[in-house]
């Protein structure tokens, strides 16, 4: 049985870029993942945050790129975050 996205439900081949998460150890295809990822930070099977992903089976010219965007995710994400605990304790 082969292996198949469980976003788009499209087999994987050969040439597919894959995204792995850390928390369900779930692939999914780089396109999919990504526009999940615009949506929401979190994984799309069992929605933990966006620090417990790591990349698996990327092309070596699409990495940096990836990585990029997913550290930017993080980066504003977790730079939110902090603002709120400021602004809560501030105003307490």
């Amino acid at each position: 049985m082969s292996e198949e996205c469980p976003i788009c439900l499209e087999t994987f081949d050969k040439e597919s870029t894959l995204f792995t998460t850390k928390c369900c150890n779930k692939k999914f295809h780089n396109n999919c993942f990504v526009e999940c990822m615009k949506i929401k930070q979190e994984c799309p099977l069992c929605r933990k945050p966006q620090s417990e992903f790591i990349i698996v089976n990327i092309e070596p010219n699409h990495q940096t790129e990836i990585q990029r965007r997913i550290n930017i995710l993080y980066y504003v994400t977790s730079t939110i975050i902090f603002g709120i605990i400021l602004i809560r304790f501030n105003f307490s």
